[in-house]
């Protein structure tokens, strides 16, 4: 999977690509040809009601859209939930077509469901936390789990 993390250079564009590398490695998708752009937006959880987003164009290219005032604790967690998104997408489970989503082959309608009861949200909430949990372990493997935690 090729990824692309469009913001300027730094310790916080520097922790979303290893944990992007990461999850990638955990969700393999290591040989997918699909195109990940990553983009920060001031105000995108605001605006939306979320603090990340992923945008299927195709099976072979996506973008994710991370709020850029996230801490460290919910950028970790934002990400890990929306890499089982691309995931899903990246490997044909989830589908959209116009209103119409399919996951797993079954036709969904989700403005008429609750968003808590979308199959694809609850695979990526279960998968989220042992995302999450790899890169703080990770992290504090490597002894820089209070750099992380208290920004220092």
């Amino acid at each position: 999977m090729d990824v692309i993390v469009d913001m300027r250079k730094g310790d916080r564009k520097d922790m979303i690509e290893g944990c992007i590398t990461l999850f990638i490695r955990e969700l393999k998708l290591e040989r997918s040809k699909t195109k990940l752009f990553v983009f920060s937006k001031t105000n995108f959880e605001k605006e939306t009601g979320a603090a990340g987003m992923v945008y299927p164009y195709s099976k072979d290219l996506i973008t994710m859209d991370l709020d850029s005032r996230l801490g460290m604790d919910k950028l970790i967690h934002t990400l890990a939930h929306e890499m089982v998104h691309v995931k899903q997408i990246a490997k044909g489970q989830l589908l959209q077509d116009g209103k119409k989503i399919f996951w797993k082959g079954k036709k969904f309608y989700p403005k008429r469901m609750s968003y808590y009861t979308h199959p694809w949200e609850i695979d990526a909430w279960r998968n989220e936390k042992v995302l999450a949990s790899r890169i703080w372990h990770t992290l504090e493997k490597i002894g820089a789990i209070d750099k992380v935690k208290f920004g220092g």
